[in-house]
């Protein structure tokens, strides 16, 4: 059955939503539509890549999205110039304040201003006749791009979901560095959070495998695609889907796996893990009120990619291992009268470059 819907999704007659990137405009102190941007990627240029889930279930989203930006301002500085922000679980409460965030404002253009609709198709849920269709969505991913830089295309593609969920998709024109400053290829980054818990099994596989189709497309619209990096939360929970990214049907990298993992550390019964589980690069578990640090540290988090794209690691992680960082670690911020975590995840970070 499931088979069955993914092969009518992935076919020419479900076309992926296309949205516009926005840009703040500060002569009218508003969102406006991205247009006119010049500047484009060469080969051999770096981004600075973070992903971030901020759990849209914990109290007090505004204010904890407010202080995920301010975390970001501290590691990454003032001015970043060269970083892609990749959010997941933003609610419309976390949206107005990245949109009124002067951070935001000043360096970078956005996928969304509202949330966006996820379009439900009959066969996929069980739901009514008259709510097929466009309905307004929980929660979503979002990207921030260095503000200066072009965009050919923004869109997103509606996974088989229980959730809601889909993939988000930005091309940046990359040119070879040499003679005219004409782009010849793209760039393709793509955000996601994968069904979640473990009967999202099944989903997450196969909504993985649509993520590698669409990073491994060779031309789009004459533009030869020179690779393509996602991120995001892969709500990997089950231990066999550690190598699904190695499957045939996906075929992606893991930054993690790009240098050796270090050798885990020895604990004693029911003694903590001050680390946070950074040999085995854990990314959800620690923040979450209620879990036991030993039973569930998990790398639900990660950078997986395709192509001629190389990965160093970034100054600015909290902590780094191999070319993955992580931040957030320990955040917390005030929520009424309780502090309360930023985050049941960390963000994750790395540098990557078209070579």
């Amino acid at each position: 059955m499931y088979r069955e819907a993914m092969a009518g999704f992935t076919n020419d007659k479900q076309a992926p939503i296309i949205s516009t990137p926005w840009v703040h405009d500060t002569q009218v102190s508003s969102w406006r539509a991205l247009n006119n941007q010049t500047k484009t990627l060469k080969r051999g240029d770096s981004l600075k890549v973070a992903s971030w889930n901020l759990c849209f279930t914990s109290r007090g989203p505004a204010t904890r999205a407010s202080a995920a930006l301010g975390h970001l301002r501290t590691l990454f500085g003032q001015e970043p110039h060269n970083l892609v922000v990749m959010f997941q679980e933003v609610c419309q409460e976390s949206l107005r304040v990245i949109l009124k965030d002067r951070w935001t404002q000043g360096n970078f253009s956005i996928t969304d201003v509202k949330p966006p609709p996820f379009y439900y198709r009959e066969e996929w849920n069980d739901v009514l006749e008259e709510n097929v269709g466009s309905v307004p969505t929980r929660h979503f991913t979002l990207m921030m791009i260095p503000r200066d830089l072009r965009i050919s295309n923004c869109f997103r593609v509606p996974f088989v979901s229980e959730s809601e969920r889909d993939a988000l998709v930005v091309h940046l024109p990359v040119s070879e560095g040499h003679g005219p400053n004409e782009a010849k290829g793209l760039l393709r980054l793509c955000t996601a959070h994968l069904e979640s818990l473990d009967l999202g099994y099944e989903y997450r596989f196969y909504q993985l495998a649509t993520i590698s189709a669409l990073l491994k497309s060779e031309l789009v619209q004459g533009w030869e695609v020179y690779g393509g990096l996602v991120g995001g939360d892969m709500n990997s929970t089950l231990a066999s889907e550690y190598d699904d990214h190695r499957d045939p049907e996906i075929d992606l990298k893991d930054v993690w796996e790009d240098v050796s993992a270090p050798a885990v550390p020895n604990l004693r019964p029911f003694y903590k893990d001050f680390t946070y589980g950074r040999a085995i690069g854990n990314t959800w578990g620690y923040q979450s009120k209620g879990r036991p640090y030993q039973d569930y540290g998990s790398r639900l988090d990660k950078f997986l990619y395709t192509g001629p794209i190389e990965t160093f690691p970034v100054d600015e992680g909290q902590d780094t291992t191999g070319r993955l960082g992580r931040f957030g670690i320990g955040l917390k911020t005030k929520v009424g009268l309780n502090d309360v975590w930023v985050s049941d995840h960390f963000g994750i970070t790395v540098g990557i470059k078209i070579i």
